[in-house]
């Protein structure tokens, strides 16, 4: 499928978007902006992060993919990684791929709620919650296991198949809301989605600036002749979404007196 070719007014946008993004990453951040991507597997959580992670640099250095996929989509992510995107070699961005959702049961719900509170910056307190044991609260107070930072911003991947089939995942985007923000929805493969962004818009009851589509592609073949110019400006109007995002959840959790820790 060839690109659409690109016009002197989206030039203009992502050219404004660009300087606008590159001015955030000059400022001094008081707390480093985490994103989360959450979907099911196989949605293109991981695609999706490494494109992002690329779109910053991708005229200057070859595509690299600091989160595993496979060509064949049949790649499972099974347990959580990270890369962070810098900027004059200063940390501007960090994004987690976190674990795939296959259930979607309590506990899947409550393992995705712990997800997004990480661990809490204030001293040496955790945040610990009902679903860790004795055994799992010494592994992270004693470093044995990883734990991840709390999330300013959740970002829900999802395949583009049909709109009945993103509205069964209701609850899961409302737990995605325990940032204190809305979640960013990214509906992926829209080359084969049988509805439009509108059509999302309205099923959801979501606000249109929250929501993207774009195909997504995993190599970086594909991503030089299908995301060039349809998908990188998506990707830019959607890296600045982040920013403006996690920058209102940072000051959502100042208001409140919880600095460094998620609304929950």
């Amino acid at each position: 499928m060839a690109s659409t070719p690109p016009t002197p007014k989206t030039t203009a946008e992502k050219i404004h978007i660009q300087q606008n993004i590159f001015r955030k990453f000059r400022a001094d951040y008081s707390e480093l902006p985490i994103c989360g991507l959450f979907g099911s597997y196989g949605h293109g959580k991981s695609s999706l992060g490494n494109s992002l992670y690329n779109v910053v640099n991708t005229t200057e250095h070859a595509f690299v993919k600091p989160f595993p996929t496979s060509p064949d989509d049949q790649s499972k992510t099974m347990e959580w990684t990270s890369a962070t995107i810098t900027s004059g070699n200063v940390n501007k961005l960090k994004i987690y791929d976190n674990k795939g959702v296959g259930v979607l049961d309590k506990k899947t719900l409550k393992n995705v709620e712990d997800q997004i509170r990480g661990l809490c910056k204030d001293g040496n307190k955790v945040d610990w919650t009902a679903s860790r044991g004795i055994l799992d609260e010494l592994a992270l107070r004693v470093g044995w296991t990883k734990t991840q930072d709390p999330i300013h911003v959740c970002i829900f991947v999802f395949s583009g198949d049909n709109v009945e089939s993103i509205t069964r995942y209701a609850a899961f985007i409302e737990v995605l809301r325990k940032t204190g923000v809305d979640p960013i929805v990214v509906i992926t493969k829209k080359d084969i989605a049988n509805d439009s962004l509108e059509t999302y818009v309205q099923a959801l009851h979501y606000d249109r600036d929250y929501i993207f589509m774009l195909q997504n592609y995993v190599s970086d073949e594909e991503y030089q002749e299908q995301q060039r110019e349809e998908d990188n400006l998506v990707l830019w109007r959607l890296l600045n979404r982040i920013l403006a995002t996690a920058e209102l959840s940072a000051k959502r959790r100042k208001d409140i007196g919880q600095k460094n820790c998620t609304i929950l």
